[in-house]
């Protein structure tokens, strides 16, 4: 158990420092004024090949708010749990320590949606209602690989006993996660490189979680 402790505690280490050398790398490496409006773009060569290859799409942008919409809605799911456990409990210490983990991760995942809005680090391939929108990293990709990551993360917990159930709803999670994912970057409304930055973001945020969780069942 220690080992797989401090082996998630690593590997989120590594994922965050990946990240922010990519994130570096997206603003230093070949920017050019590609964008809406001439604005500037990281990695532009790779990011407009990706996005005139994929094109835009309306449909899958519309869809990819919907599947962003079903991923809070899981979210809610397991705070409505945590508020359940609170009620019979009677004592927020006692509500599963995952839960409130996920709570705390929810958190950090806006933390640093504010924080990137402010850093404006690329902006969106498209024009919307607003213009020119902060765009890295994919918001929708950081919040579905969050919530699914840490859902399969709490759902042998919740759901003891349910070994032939659990497969069936961890898949459902990960191609409910890659749909996000690829509709996203398939409607037009990212660059590939706010896609990347948001899988390796999120992956960090998950590895970090787990290696918590793990700590916590430790002790």
């Amino acid at each position: 158990m220690k080992d797989r402790v401090r082996g998630r505690f690593i590997l989120a280490v590594l994922l965050f420092v990946l990240f922010v050398l990519f994130t570096l790398i997206v603003i230093r490496v070949d920017v050019q004024p590609i964008g809406p409006m001439g604005s500037s773009v990281g990695l532009a060569a790779i990011n407009e090949a990706v996005f005139l290859f994929l094109g835009v799409h309306p449909f899958l942008f519309r869809l990819a708010d919907w599947l962003g919409y079903g991923a809070i809605l899981i979210g809610l799911c397991f705070a409505a749990v945590g508020l359940v456990q609170l009620v019979q409990r009677k004592n927020l210490w006692k509500v599963d320590h995952g839960i409130l983990l996920m709570g705390a991760l929810f958190l950090v995942t806006i933390c640093f949606y504010v924080l990137f809005e402010k850093l404006e680090v690329n902006y969106r391939p498209i024009l919307l209602e607003n213009g020119l929108e902060a765009s890295y990293p994919s918001s929708h990709t950081v919040l579905a690989v969050v919530i699914t990551g840490a859902a399969m993360r709490q759902l042998p917990r919740l759901l003891p006993g349910k070994k032939g159930l659990l497969p069936l709803l961890e898949l459902l999670l990960l191609v409910f996660m890659l749909a996000v994912i690829l509709a996203r970057l398939a409607s037009g409304a990212h660059w590939f490189s706010d896609i990347v930055g948001g899988i390796l973001l999120s992956c960090a945020l998950v590895t970090l979680y787990s290696g918590l969780v793990l700590h916590l069942e430790k002790h």
